[in-house]
């Protein structure tokens, strides 16, 4: 009998902390053994400072020791940890990542924006039959990336400091639920920014495939609309209208009704709203009718990289 080779991702991101683990059952087979998440809130504050708070510095490395000892407890041989948009553009980033290091002994990887939707439609391609085209979207806390892919290849790949706790920090903490004007005006800023990369008036791109909290909860709670599980929406699509009922719902909601609307986690409360903003945006730009829920993401593409270069398996790496 085969060993067991098991590996596990760590993605430190703006809004929580997500730990993957899996096994290896063959080159081109992996069993998720483990999948959690901490939301720690690293980039709050980071707005308007430039730098990562100490508390949340605190909280993020309680976590990240929580899943290095959690991954080890698998029996993971290799533990590969990446941060994004929160890390990156801190300017005491790199002096967590050597915190991180001394105290867990895990390198971080820092990765840009490009790096971000490259993994994000790597994990498109190797879960679904993607239609043509198709627009691949991951929105975290502190970024948004976009792809467009036309003829199976991406015509345009970008990536906007559009995150969904960056768009709810544009909405007043004074206002609860915010009035219409203050929305639109977030929207024409938003509407603004996605057209300087992907132009006033791009081709359009019918359907969509997108990962991120945001618009898995935004299909969850379509999904719980229509009488089905709000929580079992890996592969689950709604409609652009469906999607626009949610939001108009989650916009006349008070910060602690967002978190009791069936299929939105209560954690999602503070942040869904700023984010549906930004992703009804970018819809409407791309002239999208369908959404379909991606809910792997991009620790899903680190861990068929590792296993493509060997990590894990008995193979040899791919050159």
């Amino acid at each position: 009998m085969r060993p067991v080779n098991r590996i596990a991702v760590i993605d430190i991101g703006s809004n929580a902390i997500r730990c993957t683990v899996a096994e290896v059952r063959s080159p081109d087979m992996l069993v998720v053994l483990a999948d959690e998440r901490i939301q720690t809130q690293l980039g709050r504050g980071l707005v308007a400072t430039g730098v990562l708070a100490a508390d949340r510095m605190d909280d993020s490395l309680a976590a990240i020791l929580r899943f290095r000892d959690l991954a080890r407890s698998f029996g993971a041989g290799h533990v590969r940890a990446i941060a994004t948009a929160a890390v990156r553009g801190a300017r005491n980033g790199n002096s967590f990542v050597e915190r991180v290091l001394c105290e867990t002994g895990l390198f971080v990887e820092i990765i840009d924006g490009a790096r971000e939707a490259e993994l994000a439609l790597a994990s498109a391609v190797a879960t679904f039959d993607l239609p043509d085209p198709v627009c691949i979207a991951d929105i975290g806390g502190g970024s948004l990336e976009v792809v467009v892919r036309r003829d199976s290849v991406p015509e345009i790949s970008a990536s906007f400091p559009l995150g969904a706790m960056v768009a709810s920090n544009r909405l007043p903490q004074s206002d609860d639920p915010p009035p219409a004007d203050i929305l639109e005006r977030v929207r024409s800023s938003v509407r603004g920014e996605l057209a300087a990369s992907l132009g006033d008036r791009p081709a359009p791109v019918p359907r969509a495939v997108c990962s991120g909290g945001t618009i898995t909860s935004l299909i969850g709670a379509a999904a719980a609309c229509r009488g089905e599980d709000p929580l079992d929406i890996h592969g689950t699509s709604a409609s652009i209208e469906e999607i626009t009922e949610v939001v108009s719902q989650v916009a006349a909601c008070t910060l602690p009704e967002r978190g009791r609307i069936p299929g939105i986690p209560a954690y999602r409360a503070q942040s869904v709203l700023g984010g549906s903003l930004v992703m009804l945006e970018l819809f409407e730009l791309l002239g999208t009718r369908t959404i379909t829920a991606n809910r792997k993401g991009i620790r899903e593409a680190l861990l068929l990289e590792m296993v493509a270069r060997g990590v894990g398996t008995d193979e040899p790496p791919a050159l």
